[in-house]
């Protein structure tokens, strides 16, 4: 499913440089924002764009900022198939769970 005009417009920036011990952050994306007040990190800087979406400015520490690929596990064929039926009995454990709390009443 191809990208809305509005997630496109929900962009966040991050700029550093190696004089500094902090960097900036620009974003429109109110995901971003509440992860930042969850953080306890406040906009040094709120605005509006001309759409009327609403933009912060955050400054957070530069360690903050992390690249990280994500980790390849690489499983042998016994260990992928027991994977998947472990998956499969919790799977089916989690669904005879759900079944005995919200019982079916008698017709």
């Amino acid at each position: 499913m191809p990208p809305t005009d509005l997630q496109l417009e929900q962009e966040t920036t991050i700029t550093y440089n190696a004089a500094e011990d902090h960097a900036l952050v620009w974003s429109t994306d109110p995901t971003f924002e509440r992860k930042m007040t969850k953080l306890g990190v406040q906009p040094i800087q709120v605005g509006k764009r001309s759409n009327g979406q609403k933009s912060c400015w955050y400054r957070v520490p530069k360690t903050w900022i992390r690249v990280k690929p994500p980790t390849v596990q690489h499983l042998t064929d016994e260990q992928r198939q027991e994977r998947i039926e472990r998956g499969r009995a919790l799977a089916a454990q989690n669904q005879s769970a759900k079944s005995s709390q919200f019982p079916v009443p008698p017709a």
